[in-house]
């Protein structure tokens, strides 16, 4: 009879193991040669099913979501040749940063489990919005390595942390996020010699997509005040994302109002913005201090943040020189 486990720990792993490998198509079970052991080389005490003959292979990776994508990729060939799958947005270019880098032979999960079942990776990398359905069927027999809420610049840095520590792989996490703290500070520099540090005399701005606007709590708020903005939402009380109509617009009035430039174009994007009904009349439409990025930064978790951030902090203030202590620059990792 299979068995499973199941266990959360520190990294944030769902790790789950079935014994019996057979079991999932009507086999008769682990024989006596079988046998679950902590896997050393994912940097976790994951139960997984093996044998003598035929040991797992450690550290064969999917991705289920647009952040593991582009950490695989990023990491380069030490996590790229641990990658036998990626998400099904990993080439749409209004999501990802690295839309169409991966081989087009690498699958592409879809919404069906089994499809990342049959390539029997030993994690599935899932956030808190991968559907519960999808997690449920995929997690009695595959280990989940679970980025949670993608909510900023933390949530982005414990993902990178997590993904180095399953792996084994320090020099990941390591050069990942000295890449991303260093942008951080150029950006930052930048902030202070053209809005200064007083965040009380901070312009303030507002996202809007769909109707909705991103408050506190979320990767928006921190790219905003990277760029030298005050969010106007989470000032109004917002966290999170909530539908806004006009009327809140103009009583929150804004300075700015960020918008996402889609695939018409950021001129197109402006001018359709400001002739919704009502809009006209809002200050940053009278006054054309509509802020448009283009894709995929308004809807980005990872170091595309930094690039939201490098954006807004444009659109607000102009474009400035970055300064620079000497160092090399780093490759742009958002293409």
């Amino acid at each position: 009879m299979a068995m499973a486990f199941s266990r959360a720990n520190r990294w944030g792993w769902v790790s789950l193991g079935v014994l019996g490998v057979t079991a999932c198509s009507g086999g008769t079970g682990p024989t006596d040669t079988a046998r679950t052991q902590p896997v050393a080389a994912a940097g976790v005490a994951a139960a997984l099913t093996t044998n003598d003959a035929q040991p797992p292979a450690l550290g064969r990776v999917a991705s289920k979501l647009i952040l593991g994508d582009e950490l695989l990729w990023n990491g380069g060939e030490p996590t790229q040749s641990l990658t036998v799958a990626v998400s099904g947005l990993a080439d749409d270019p209004r999501y990802s940063v690295v839309a169409k880098r991966w081989p087009a032979a690498l699958p592409r999960l879809g919404s069906n489990p089994e499809q990342v079942l049959a390539l029997q990776p030993e994690m599935v990398l899932m956030a808190n919005f991968t559907a519960e359905e999808y997690r449920a069927a995929v997690s009695r027999h595959l280990n989940i390595l679970d980025f949670g809420a993608l909510t900023g610049f933390d949530a982005y840095r414990s993902s990178v942390r997590k993904l180095a520590e399953a792996l084994q792989q320090p020099a990941l996490a390591t050069d990942l996020l000295a890449t991303f703290d260093r942008e951080l500070r150029e950006l930052e520099e930048l902030r202070a010699r053209a809005a200064g540090r007083d965040r009380t005399r901070w312009p303030t701005c507002m996202a809007w997509q769909y109707n909705n606007t991103a408050g506190g709590n979320t990767t928006f708020h921190d790219a905003c005040e990277a760029g030298g903005c005050r969010n106007r939402a989470a000032m109004g009380g917002v966290t999170g994302h909530r539908r806004v109509d006009v009327e809140q617009m103009a009583a929150w009035a804004p300075d700015y109002i960020v918008i996402n430039c889609g695939e018409a174009g950021c001129d197109a994007a402006r001018r359709e913005f400001s002739a919704r009904p009502g809009f006209r009349r809002l200050p940053a439409v009278l006054e054309e201090r509509i802020v448009a990025i283009d894709p995929p930064y308004m809807s980005t978790t990872g170091a595309g943040m930094l690039q939201l951030a490098r954006r807004i902090h444009d659109g607000v203030y102009g474009k400035l020189p970055v300064k620079t202590s000497g160092a090399p620059q780093g490759a742009d990792q958002d293409g």
